[in-house]
């Protein structure tokens, strides 16, 4: 009964795990995508899923241990990635543009036949 018990807490926490790991690679994509930017959602993806990829590969590439704690950096560079990816996402990707208030700046040139204008229009 015990041993039944085990392998049902086990088969749970993986569940949680694949489901933390979608949530972590999907959830910001599709908030992107569902604002109407589908170039920041594949930046985003691209960003989560590649970055712990390469930093942990890297790590695990770069140690030249055998024995078992070898994945250990690849785990922690890996975990340091997608921090890094998350808070890249949040700085860079996730902003939305300001709308009706938004500061503009454009080129004017005007030609009349006394006079010749260039100059800037803004609303600040």
């Amino acid at each position: 009964m015990m041993l039944l018990a085990a392998a049902g807490a086990e088969q749970t926490s993986e569940v949680l795990v694949y489901t933390a790991l979608a949530g972590y690679v999907i959830a910001a994509p599709a908030i992107h995508f569902a604002h109407g930017n589908p170039g920041r959602a594949m930046g985003s993806l691209g960003i989560r899923v590649g970055l712990p990829l390469v930093l942990g590969g890297a790590t695990y590439e770069a140690s030249a241990c055998s024995g078992e704690f070898c994945a250990v950096g690849a785990v922690f560079f890996g975990t340091l990635g997608a921090l890094g990816a998350m808070a890249i996402d949040a700085a860079v990707f996730a902003y939305e543009p300001a709308s009706g208030d938004a500061r503009r700046l454009a080129p004017v040139i005007a030609l009349n036949p006394g006079m010749t204008y260039f100059g800037a229009r803004g609303a600040f």
